[in-house]
């Protein structure tokens, strides 16, 4: 995330790092991000959930057996965002499994 960015989210969203820690334990939204070898669009998609003013969310990344850098993206996001990692098993089965851990309401 560039450094510009990642100033604005804090300043929005971890000005209480208390009510962010509860809020990510207790979502109201959960966001499903199914990916795959999508890497060029990746960092877009990311930075414009992050900075979202909604607050309560959740945002579930599920890598697909990705080939190309798409799980290394994830992984500079990954104090914003879980992460769940499998073999690819196709867009319906990552969306499945990101169901399967949300906690949004």
């Amino acid at each position: 995330m560039g450094e510009k960015l990642q100033q604005a989210y804090e300043e929005l969203v971890l000005t209480d790092k208390n009510t962010v820690k509860e809020n990510y334990n207790n979502p109201k939204v959960s966001i499903i991000v199914p990916v795959y070898n999508c890497e060029k669009y990746l960092k877009r998609c990311l930075d414009s959930l992050v900075m979202q003013t909604l607050e309560n969310i959740e945002i579930i990344c599920i890598n697909d057996g990705s080939t190309d850098k798409s799980l290394d993206i994830l992984k500079e996001y990954e104090s914003n965002i879980v992460i769940i990692n499998q073999e690819n098993q196709g867009q319906s089965i990552a969306r499945n499994k990101g169901l399967e851990v949300a906690k949004g309401e």
